[in-house]
């Protein structure tokens, strides 16, 4: 019980850290270019497409400024976008105005406790977001619940390598950068835990999100002491980790690397319900 008490309150604590977090960001977030463009919208965008099925009702699971919910207003008649933080709702919905798009609705609302019926969509997306999830198992069984049989589950989030070291280097950089963040699961634990939770995977893609030192940290409003400590970080690591993550200074000092993204497209079982 005492447990159970104690992982309340953290989720508390790190949502109230998101919140603070993201509402002081938000804007910045609407004009980020790793956000609004890149690999994992075209792969979201192809996934969508497949079988040139039309949806019904969407959800956007924290929206963030909307970017994937503005894909998937083009292949559902009805998209509701969700976020815990109203800053960021302002944003997507000031941005859903001025690309005209008509059928996205905005609800405040939690990844792991989703206001919505059982079986009740028939298509639900998530983009670079799960990292900062609490309870994450209840996040997906949220999922699983609200979605119809047959329904798809999109998901896209920054991926860890496989390899322990480089995964627990990468977490460690972002959760310094990012006091909400939690954890980035490396591929094969996105695999293994859709089809735990009773997904049939049709699609995965692997992408990479590159990232300029100045532009990550000035949009995470990083204060100056912790930028000059993850420049140096970040500058000074060696081969394998500077490999693996194809970190580059140019001459005139700027900072550059790639994260992997994975996104995976599945179904629920037309058989549950």
């Amino acid at each position: 019980m005492e447990d159970g008490i104690n992982l309340k309150g953290f989720y508390w604590e790190m949502r109230s850290r998101s919140e603070r977090q993201f509402g002081r960001t938000a804007e910045a977030y609407s004009y980020s270019k790793s956000h609004r463009q890149g690999e994992s919208l075209e792969f979201l965008r192809s996934y969508l497409a497949k079988f040139e099925r039309r949806f019904r009702n969407a959800i956007d699971i924290v929206t963030g400024a909307g970017f994937a919910a503005f894909e998937a207003a083009a292949f559902a008649d009805s998209v509701l976008s969700t976020d815990i933080t109203p800053e960021m709702l302002d944003q997507a919905r000031r941005l859903s105005e001025e690309r005209g798009i008509k059928n996205i609705q905005f609800a405040r609302m939690a990844a792991e406790d989703i206001s919505l019926g059982n079986g009740s969509v028939d298509l639900v997306i998530c983009r670079t977001a799960p990292h900062h999830f609490v309870f994450f198992d209840q996040f997906l069984d949220e999922v699983y619940r609200i979605l119809e049989p047959g329904g798809v589950f999109i998901v896209c989030d920054t991926a860890a390598p496989e390899d322990p070291s480089a995964a627990k280097w990468m977490n460690d950089i972002e959760e310094r950068r990012d006091p909400s963040h939690i954890w980035n699961r490396s591929p094969s634990e996105w695999r293994q835990v859709l089809i735990g939770k009773g997904f049939r995977i049709t699609d995965e893609g692997l992408c990479k999100t590159w990232h300029e030192f100045e532009d990550w940290t000035e949009r995470a409003k990083v204060p100056l002491k912790l930028r000059d400590e993850l420049r140096k970080d970040i500058s000074t690591v060696e081969s394998p980790l500077s490999d693996v993550f194809n970190i580059t200074t140019n001459h005139q000092g700027l900072i550059s690397w790639t994260w992997d993204a994975a996104i995976f497209r599945s179904e629920k079982d037309q058989g549950n319900v």
